[in-house]
Parts: C-alpha cells; structure tokens; sequence
C-alpha cells in the first residue's frame, strides 16, 4: 500500500508542479523508510499488547520505526499510537504551510 500511495502521492505533486511541497509532507515516510533499512527491512511495526492494553516495543530501546519511537517515550495505547503518528503527519503539513505561505 505505501507504494500505491507514495507513486500516487508523487504523480500528482509532478502534474501539479508541487515537487517540494510532496517534499515536506514525504518527510516521515523517508525517515521511516531509513529506520527500516536499519533493521534490513525485517522489523514490525507492531507494538507487544499488554494486559492492561498498552503496548510495548517489539524491540527494547532499539527503533527501527515512527511507533518505536512512540512506544519508547511511554507506555501508550495501539490508539494513542495511532493518534500520535497522525500529529507528527499533521506536523510536517503545518511546515508545509509555513514554508509556502511564510517563506515563498
């Protein structure tokens, strides 16, 4: 699915003359895509659920991707995981903004 999305995501950013705006808004999915070579493209995702239905790093301290680092800050929920990674989408837009409406 991430390459559906990220040819569709591109192909439109190249027809609309938007390279750098896809650019910034690209930016988590680079980073995961470089914490995912770390681990030679073999890490999950997904969180250990606990009891109390929180979850825990697959990994210890070690992040091979945007929900181990989230997990690694605290002991969150899939949902507040979840909602997390949405912020840090939310984020990179909010720059996008800046960047077009500030800085050009």
């Amino acid at each position: 699915i991430q390459y559906v999305m990220g040819a569709a995501v591109i192909s439109g950013a190249i027809l609309g003359d938007m390279e750098r705006a896809a650019f910034i808004v690209l930016i988590p999915f680079f980073i995961e895509a470089f914490l995912k070579l770390r681990s030679g493209l073999k890490a999950s995702c997904l969180g250990k659920l606990q009891k109390d239905g929180k979850l825990e790093p697959p990994y210890g301290r070690k992040i091979y991707s945007w929900t181990h680092i989230i997990m690694n800050l605290g002991r969150f929920s899939e949902k507040q995981v979840t909602i997390a990674l949405i912020l840090i989408e939310a984020i990179f837009c909010s720059l996008l903004f800046i960047y077009l409406y500030l800085i050009i």
